[in-house]
């Protein structure tokens, strides 16, 4: 529900002193997913983190980095891309693909912690360090 999203970062903007986001995922209709990142602009998000996928869809299908790029191009806040990123290369091809202000990855630094430090894996002494 876009209006409890909103209410949701109004209030949470009331009453704290720090920035405020949000994580959404693309909706199969993108004019829904662009008024809704509107909509949050408006009562004063910090960012907004895209995730490339609809909630329907599961990991196995690509996260749709134009739709990420679309709601980039219709909003002034950052914008943060998240899916497929499992190596500092898919990072920056998606960074780049989707213009936005960032990356986050989720699954990639479960499986490798030292993914954005460019290790293709978690070198050992990561492991035994920490």
């Amino acid at each position: 529900d876009p209006l409890l999203i909103a209410d949701m970062v109004k209030v949470t903007k009331a009453n704290v002193d720090i920035p405020v986001s949000i994580k959404i995922r693309i909706d199969p209709d993108m004019n829904k997913t662009i008024q809704l990142a509107k909509l949050a602009e408006s009562v004063g998000v910090s960012w907004i983190t895209v995730h490339g996928r609809t909630a329907q869809q599961r990991s196995t299908s690509p996260a749709d980095i134009e739709a990420i790029k679309m709601v980039k191009e219709h909003v002034s806040v950052p914008i943060i891309a998240n899916g497929d990123i499992f190596t500092l290369a898919d990072a920056e091809k998606i960074r780049l693909g989707s213009h936005c202000n960032g990356v986050m990855a989720a699954r990639g630094l479960l499986m490798n912690p030292a993914l954005f430090s460019g290790y293709e894996a978690t070198p050992a002494e990561c492991i035994t360090d920490w």
